[in-house]
């Protein structure tokens, strides 16, 4: 059907249907628009991401007491201690001039057995002193008021970390009934033995090591965490 104009219409009137010419985008709109791309790249990232273990309501409190001093060091030591027992194959030469030659010369018998014997009791020593040197003192606060544990972390075989959790009844508090010169003797020397019953000796150095937090370590090595535990 044709179009007809009127008199005050600048735009003719006609039957046939209008095409929608499409409007200029506000800033709302491409505010919306971008705020929606954000939310659809952030869910795909997220999915692609390994998911957080979320914590437990229950988990234990951690409060560090003590740090022990040149733990990066010996535990490189305790890691590169199975390259000592590649001692053995010293046995090689021995054994093979054996075969070859029927027998082997003192000089050769006694540096192969010394170079093993020496490696493995590096081995052995190394392996003693990492599982019992303490590179952490922490204590573990449960809610609830539950009984608080303390936990000596070491290094096992391999040199990875060990966290040993201890009850505060089985230590032997090694400041127990010291006077206050005594407590300085003590803290003047190296190394300080604890003893667990059923597990092990300990040692901390406090004269050389970080005292986190050097009052409730006192209580822990002085026998004071047992007393307030009962009275709570």
């Amino acid at each position: 059907m044709p179009c007809t104009w009127t008199a005050h219409q600048t735009w003719p009137k006609c039957n046939c249907a209008v095409l929608s010419v499409p409007s200029r985008p506000t800033n709302a709109v491409l505010l919306r628009g971008a705020r929606r791309e954000q939310r659809c790249f952030s869910s795909s990232v997220l999915e692609n991401l390994p998911h957080k273990q979320p914590t437990p309501q229950g988990a234990a409190e951690k409060t560090v007491l003590y740090r022990g001093k040149g733990m990066v060091p010996f535990r490189v030591l305790v890691r590169l201690k199975i390259f000592q027992l590649a001692g053995v194959a010293a046995l090689a030469i021995p054994i093979n001039t054996f075969l070859v030659q029927g027998s082997v010369s003192s000089i050769q018998a006694v540096m192969a057995t010394a170079l093993v014997v020496g490696c493995g009791a590096a081995s052995v020593t190394l392996w003693y002193y990492s599982r019992r040197y303490v590179g952490e003192l922490s204590l573990r606060l449960w809610p609830g008021g539950r009984q608080p544990l303390v936990c000596f972390s070491v290094l096992d075989f391999w040199g990875n970390r060990e966290d040993n959790l201890v009850a505060p009844e089985r230590l032997i508090p090694p400041l127990q009934g010291c006077s206050p010169t005594e407590l300085r003797q003590i803290a003047e020397q190296t190394l300080l033995p604890i003893d667990v019953e059923g597990d092990r000796q300990y040692i901390l150095s406090l004269r050389h090591g970080h005292l986190v937090n050097k009052q409730r370590l006192m209580e822990v090595l002085k026998g004071s965490l047992i007393k307030e535990d009962k009275h709570t």
